[in-house]
Protein backbone atom coordinates (compact mmCIF):
# COMPACT_ATOMS: atom_id res chain seq x y z
CA UNK A 1 0.00 0.00 0.00
CA UNK A 2 2.79 2.41 0.91
CA UNK A 3 4.58 1.72 -2.38
CA UNK A 4 1.41 2.43 -4.36
CA UNK A 5 0.79 5.69 -2.49
CA UNK A 6 4.40 6.72 -2.98
CA UNK A 7 4.19 5.95 -6.71
CA UNK A 8 1.00 8.01 -7.05
CA UNK A 9 1.87 10.83 -4.72
CA UNK A 10 5.66 11.05 -5.00
CA UNK A 11 7.43 13.23 -7.54
CA UNK A 12 4.71 14.55 -9.89
CA UNK A 13 7.13 14.60 -12.84
CA UNK A 14 7.37 10.81 -12.72
CA UNK A 15 3.66 10.23 -12.12
CA UNK A 16 2.37 9.24 -15.58
CA UNK A 17 -1.29 9.82 -14.76
CA UNK A 18 -0.55 13.33 -13.53
CA UNK A 19 1.58 14.07 -16.61
CA UNK A 20 -1.27 12.94 -18.90
CA UNK A 21 -3.85 14.97 -16.98
CA UNK A 22 -1.63 18.07 -16.79
CA UNK A 23 -0.56 18.12 -20.44
CA UNK A 24 -4.06 17.16 -21.56
CA UNK A 25 -5.32 20.19 -19.66
CA UNK A 26 -2.68 22.41 -21.27
CA UNK A 27 -3.43 21.08 -24.77
CA UNK A 28 -7.20 21.45 -24.48
CA UNK A 29 -6.82 24.97 -23.12
CA UNK A 30 -4.49 25.87 -26.02
CA UNK A 31 -6.96 24.53 -28.58
CA UNK A 32 -9.76 26.44 -26.86
CA UNK A 33 -7.79 29.72 -27.04
CA UNK A 34 -6.82 29.17 -30.69
CA UNK A 35 -10.47 28.47 -31.58
CA UNK A 36 -11.61 31.64 -29.85
CA UNK A 37 -8.99 33.71 -31.70
CA UNK A 38 -9.91 32.09 -35.03
CA UNK A 39 -13.55 32.93 -34.41
CA UNK A 40 -12.78 36.57 -33.58
CA UNK A 41 -10.44 37.04 -36.56
CA UNK A 42 -12.74 35.30 -39.03
CA UNK A 43 -15.79 37.20 -37.83
CA UNK A 44 -14.43 40.73 -37.36
CA UNK A 45 -11.50 40.86 -39.79
CA UNK A 46 -12.79 38.76 -42.69
CA UNK A 47 -16.52 39.13 -41.96
CA UNK A 48 -16.84 35.36 -42.46
CA UNK A 49 -17.51 33.55 -39.17
CA UNK A 50 -16.38 29.95 -38.93
CA UNK A 51 -19.14 27.77 -37.57
CA UNK A 52 -16.99 24.97 -36.16
CA UNK A 53 -14.67 27.02 -33.94
CA UNK A 54 -17.29 27.81 -31.30
CA UNK A 55 -18.33 24.17 -31.05
CA UNK A 56 -14.75 22.92 -30.84
CA UNK A 57 -13.98 25.48 -28.14
CA UNK A 58 -16.99 24.25 -26.17
CA UNK A 59 -15.89 20.62 -26.50
CA UNK A 60 -12.40 21.56 -25.37
CA UNK A 61 -13.88 23.37 -22.36
CA UNK A 62 -15.53 20.09 -21.27
CA UNK A 63 -12.26 18.21 -21.63
CA UNK A 64 -10.25 21.00 -19.98
CA UNK A 65 -12.55 21.11 -16.97
CA UNK A 66 -12.62 17.41 -16.25
CA UNK A 67 -8.94 16.74 -16.95
CA UNK A 68 -8.00 19.62 -14.67
CA UNK A 69 -9.93 18.14 -11.72
CA UNK A 70 -7.59 15.17 -11.36
CA UNK A 71 -4.48 17.31 -11.74
CA UNK A 72 -5.77 19.79 -9.15
CA UNK A 73 -6.63 17.05 -6.66
CA UNK A 74 -3.12 15.61 -7.09
CA UNK A 75 -1.62 19.00 -6.19
CA UNK A 76 -4.20 19.75 -3.47
CA UNK A 77 -5.30 22.86 -5.30
CA UNK A 78 -9.09 22.43 -5.30
CA UNK A 79 -11.04 25.13 -3.48
CA UNK A 80 -12.43 24.29 -0.07
CA UNK A 81 -14.03 26.02 2.85
CA UNK A 82 -11.73 25.60 5.82
CA UNK A 83 -13.08 28.11 8.33
CA UNK A 84 -13.46 25.50 11.08
CA UNK A 85 -10.68 23.21 9.94
CA UNK A 86 -7.95 25.76 10.66
CA UNK A 87 -9.08 25.93 14.31
CA UNK A 88 -8.53 22.19 14.80
CA UNK A 89 -5.30 20.67 16.12
CA UNK A 90 -2.93 19.25 13.46
CA UNK A 91 -4.02 15.65 13.95
CA UNK A 92 -7.70 16.60 13.66
CA UNK A 93 -7.05 18.59 10.47
CA UNK A 94 -5.25 15.71 8.83
CA UNK A 95 -7.87 13.18 9.98
CA UNK A 96 -10.70 15.37 8.69
CA UNK A 97 -8.85 15.90 5.41
CA UNK A 98 -8.47 12.14 4.97
CA UNK A 99 -12.13 11.48 5.72
CA UNK A 100 -13.31 14.23 3.36
CA UNK A 101 -11.06 13.05 0.52
CA UNK A 102 -12.27 9.46 0.84
CA UNK A 103 -15.92 10.56 1.00
CA UNK A 104 -15.38 12.79 -2.03
CA UNK A 105 -13.85 9.85 -3.89
CA UNK A 106 -16.92 7.75 -3.10
CA UNK A 107 -19.24 10.50 -4.40
CA UNK A 108 -17.20 10.79 -7.58
CA UNK A 109 -17.41 7.03 -8.11
CA UNK A 110 -21.18 7.45 -8.25
CA UNK A 111 -20.79 10.36 -10.71
CA UNK A 112 -18.44 8.18 -12.75
CA UNK A 113 -21.13 5.51 -13.05
CA UNK A 114 -23.68 8.15 -14.08
CA UNK A 115 -21.29 9.66 -16.63
CA UNK A 116 -20.86 6.27 -18.30
CA UNK A 117 -24.64 5.97 -18.49
CA UNK A 118 -24.78 9.46 -20.03
CA UNK A 119 -22.27 8.38 -22.67
CA UNK A 120 -24.44 5.40 -23.54
CA UNK A 121 -27.55 7.60 -23.80
CA UNK A 122 -25.82 10.09 -26.08
CA UNK A 123 -24.02 7.54 -28.25
CA UNK A 124 -26.41 7.93 -31.18
CA UNK A 125 -26.28 11.73 -31.33
CA UNK A 126 -23.77 13.89 -33.18
CA UNK A 127 -22.76 17.50 -32.70
CA UNK A 128 -24.04 20.02 -35.22
CA UNK A 129 -20.98 21.60 -36.82
CA UNK A 130 -18.25 19.00 -36.27
CA UNK A 131 -20.54 15.96 -36.37
CA UNK A 132 -18.64 14.45 -33.46
CA UNK A 133 -20.49 11.70 -31.60
CA UNK A 134 -21.58 13.07 -28.24
CA UNK A 135 -20.13 9.95 -26.64
CA UNK A 136 -16.64 11.31 -27.47
CA UNK A 137 -17.52 14.65 -25.97
CA UNK A 138 -18.97 13.10 -22.82
CA UNK A 139 -15.99 10.75 -22.53
CA UNK A 140 -14.31 13.67 -20.79
CA UNK A 141 -16.43 13.04 -17.70
CA UNK A 142 -15.38 9.44 -16.94
CA UNK A 143 -11.76 10.11 -17.92
CA UNK A 144 -11.47 13.18 -15.67
CA UNK A 145 -13.52 11.69 -12.86
CA UNK A 146 -11.45 8.49 -12.89
CA UNK A 147 -8.29 10.56 -12.41
CA UNK A 148 -9.94 12.52 -9.61
CA UNK A 149 -11.19 9.35 -7.88
CA UNK A 150 -7.71 7.80 -7.98
CA UNK A 151 -6.08 10.88 -6.49
CA UNK A 152 -8.83 11.61 -3.96
CA UNK A 153 -8.60 8.07 -2.65
CA UNK A 154 -4.80 8.18 -2.55
CA UNK A 155 -4.70 11.56 -0.81
CA UNK A 156 -7.40 10.45 1.64
CA UNK A 157 -5.58 7.23 2.53
CA UNK A 158 -2.30 9.13 2.82
CA UNK A 159 -3.85 11.62 5.24
CA UNK A 160 -5.65 8.95 7.27
CA UNK A 161 -2.43 6.97 7.67
CA UNK A 162 -0.62 10.15 8.71
CA UNK A 163 -3.30 11.03 11.28
CA UNK A 164 -3.37 7.53 12.73
CA UNK A 165 0.43 7.34 12.91
CA UNK A 166 0.62 10.74 14.61
CA UNK A 167 3.98 11.80 16.02
CA UNK A 168 6.61 13.75 14.13
CA UNK A 169 4.88 13.17 10.80
CA UNK A 170 2.15 15.63 11.85
CA UNK A 171 4.67 18.40 12.39
CA UNK A 172 5.74 18.19 8.74
CA UNK A 173 3.93 21.11 7.11
CA UNK A 174 4.71 19.85 3.62
CA UNK A 175 1.86 18.03 1.93
CA UNK A 176 1.97 15.56 -0.92
CA UNK A 177 1.02 18.15 -3.50
CA UNK A 178 4.03 20.28 -2.62
CA UNK A 179 6.56 17.88 -4.12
Amino acid sequence: MAAMLNALLGDSRRDRLFVVLFWGTVATFAVMVVCAWLQVISRYVFNFPLGWTEELARVMMFWFTFLAIGALVRRRRLMMVDAFVVMMPPRGRILLSGIMHVLSALCLVWLLVLSIQLMELASGQKSTALELPYAYIYLSLPVGLAGAVIYLAAVGIFDLRRAIAGGADLADKRQIGDR
